[in-house]
């Protein structure tokens, strides 16, 4: 890396500069950006390392995500080996949603209320919902995101739209306020027959097969009237 500014140095020059720049680099102003690094640093383990400090740690993590910026991309930009992007990005990830320890996602995804004891004034002031959806806490879809998974091990990850990507479940409140985010995993189990034939018969299989497999008794599966596999 050749440039003559850093990526402390840069980030120095955007949260000092017009408010504008941080918000278009990071997606927030120069002072949540701060007191993002400060929380992470004080409550959630994030440390400097001997060679880049937390806010740098934290303007790669969010160029990142605010910018959709490759691996390439940001070393270029922060002037960092891609080793030193990879691990930067992973320790601010841990301090922000790591489940073995407590981190920023326990402490702001959960509802106001854990117990819901009170009923939500969405549904308290609206005759059409009262009292028929008092007992109602808030909303639950689900979303597929984009996933990169190694080659080998993408077939369970894959839905109709033809790509890996992990099923997620979320539930919100009437406020649209995230109360829960769960269910990260694969599309298919890999005890569903249709994946396992899948997997062990890769190449293509006529639909005349595959709308009768089912699993033999012993464990092993079968197709049509006396196929097994």
């Amino acid at each position: 890396m050749t440039s003559i500014l850093t990526g402390e140095m840069w980030m120095k020059e955007v949260i000092n500069g017009h408010p504008i720049r941080c918000v278009n680099a990071f997606r927030m102003e120069p002072q949540l950006f701060l007191r993002l690094c400060k929380d992470l640093s004080l409550n959630y383990g994030l440390k400097a390392s001997s060679n880049m400090p937390i806010f740098e740690k934290v303007g790669i993590f969010l160029y990142a995500i605010a910018q959709s910026a490759s691996n390439r991309v940001l070393g270029e930009r922060f002037q960092r080996s891609g080793d030193s992007i990879s691990r930067a990005i992973h320790e601010v990830l841990n301090s922000i949603s790591c489940r073995k320890v407590k981190s920023l996602a326990h402490d702001i995804i959960k509802p106001y209320d854990p117990d819901f004891t009170s009923v939500p004034a969405k549904i308290a002031q609206d005759k059409r919902y009262m009292p028929f959806f008092k007992d109602c806490i808030g909303c639950i879809d689900g979303t597929h995101i984009t996933a990169c998974i190694p080659e080998d091990q993408q077939m369970p990850y894959r839905g109709r739209k033809g790509i890996p990507t992990f099923n997620v479940m979320a539930v919100c409140d009437f406020d649209v306020f995230y109360i829960c985010i769960g269910g990260l995993g694969r599309i298919y189990s890999p005890n569903d027959p249709l994946f396992r034939v899948l997997e062990e018969y890769p190449d293509f299989i006529p639909s005349s097969e595959l709308s009768d497999v089912h699993v033999t008794s012993d464990g092993g599966i079968r197709t049509g009237s006396s196929t097994e596999m």
